[in-house]
């Protein structure tokens, strides 16, 4: 049973306009999910975790044993390369969202995402509180 997007009322089967407000209801065919979509976010979903949780300690190791001119040059380049994954990461899982909107693991790496990102806000919260606490203390 469908029910009416304006105002939330059934709908008969058919229906072209809803019967309690008056709006043309609009049919929208819906697209048959096949297993090779179902691979390919599945990938998508696997290639976003190995950039964001994979490729931090990789290119920290990298920069590390590379050690390019200099320390503040090899942590810059380090720096740089895992944003550039965690960015990346971000963005494959956008995609697989957008693209494939009823995959389960596409959305489950969006809500881990979600979750770290609530992490670190609440933590760096945390984190200015105690730092103001001190100050006001040594004040």
């Amino acid at each position: 049973m469908n029910y009416c997007e304006k105002c939330g009322a059934k709908l008969e089967s058919g229906a072209t306009f809803c019967v309690s407000c008056g709006n043309k209801i609009i049919s929208t065919p819906v697209k048959q999910v096949t297993s090779d979509d179902d691979k390919k976010a599945n990938r998508l979903g696997i290639i976003s975790l190995i950039l964001h949780f994979g490729a931090t300690p990789v290119i920290g190791y990298i920069s590390k044993v590379a050690m390019f001119a200099s320390a503040d040059l090899s942590e810059f380049i380090a720096a740089v390369g895992v944003l550039a994954c965690y960015i990346t990461s971000l963005v494959l899982m956008i995609i697989g969202r957008v693209k494939y909107p009823k995959n389960t693991l596409c959305k489950v790496v969006m809500w881990i995402y979600i979750s770290l990102f609530a992490v670190v806000v609440i933590g760096l919260l945390l984190l200015v509180g105690i730092i103001y606490s001190i100050i006001s203390f040594l004040s």
